[in-house]
């Protein structure tokens, strides 16, 4: 197998919630634009419902250090989303120079997934992180180097090969293991599955696993990554599992990184 992987995409967009964006969210976003080629475009989408509460004339906060209710003004959180994706843009551009990746953003008003998936073409990589604390637990698991895997979920269709070639690469680059998942339901065997995949994981730089789930609901999925110790979970945007719905989901109750091939 090839040092890089032989899909190319034209663009991977990293959607980020802008209230909770972190730089930390930058690096896993550079190193796979780096390793498929693609341009690298941060979508920062502000809280359409934070915005709403915050016009409430009764919404009020409590401040962190005082202790102290205040009521939430608008202009504020809107200063505070400026700030916060500020911030995350720089560190964007000053890593992209470094690894000569071209970078752009743009923001958003909305819910990260819907919008995401809506201004993502066909053809992109969208790239979507846990929000808040999930992401910090899994940039000190990622430093730490703890032992986990790369799962891809396997449905056979248009876009599988390309999540296959991206999924084996970053297992490769995250010294972590491949887990192939799949619907045991619509395959008569995993020697079966095995036996399709012969020729894509041939020579395969990282140990492979292969585990048929039965029910293949978006719960047991997310049971079967939690298990693996996922550090990434990779599915094709043409999947059962790509509805806003079951994205959402994934990412509330999976402490790990999703990527969504379109």
């Amino acid at each position: 197998m090839s040092e890089s992987p032989s899909y190319h995409a034209r663009r991977l967009m990293l959607a980020l919630d802008a209230g909770r964006c972190v730089a930390a969210d930058v690096s896993l976003a550079i190193e796979l634009a780096a390793l498929i080629g693609a341009e690298l475009q941060g979508l920062f989408v502000e809280d359409s419902d934070l915005l709403q509460l915050a016009q409430l004339p009764f919404a009020r906060e409590v401040g962190e250090r005082s202790g102290q209710d205040r009521p939430i003004v608008r202009a504020s959180v809107e200063s505070l989303l400026k700030r916060r994706i500020e911030r995350v843009v720089s560190e964007l551009e000053r890593a992209g120079k470094q690894r000569n990746v071209p970078v752009s953003h743009r923001t958003a008003r909305g819910k990260v997934v819907r919008q995401a998936l809506e201004q993502g073409e066909s053809g992109d990589v969208v790239l979507l992180r846990p929000p808040g604390a999930s992401a910090r637990v899994e940039s000190r698991r990622l430093a730490r180097a703890l032992p986990g895997t790369v799962m891809v979920w396997y449905e056979d269709g248009p876009a599988f090969a390309a999540s296959l070639d991206i999924a084996l690469h970053l297992a490769r680059r995250l010294s972590a293991g491949l887990l192939v998942g799949f619907p045991a339901g619509r395959f008569e065997s995993e020697a079966d599955v095995r036996a399709q995949l012969a020729a894509p994981l041939a020579g395969a730089p990282v140990p492979v696993r292969l585990r048929g789930i039965a029910d293949a609901t978006v719960g047991s999925v997310i049971e079967a990554a939690r298990a693996a110790r996922a550090l990434q979970l990779v599915i094709s945007g043409h999947g059962t599992l790509a509805t806003i719905e079951m994205l959402e989901r994934i990412l509330d109750e999976l402490a790990s990184g999703l990527i969504v091939v379109r």
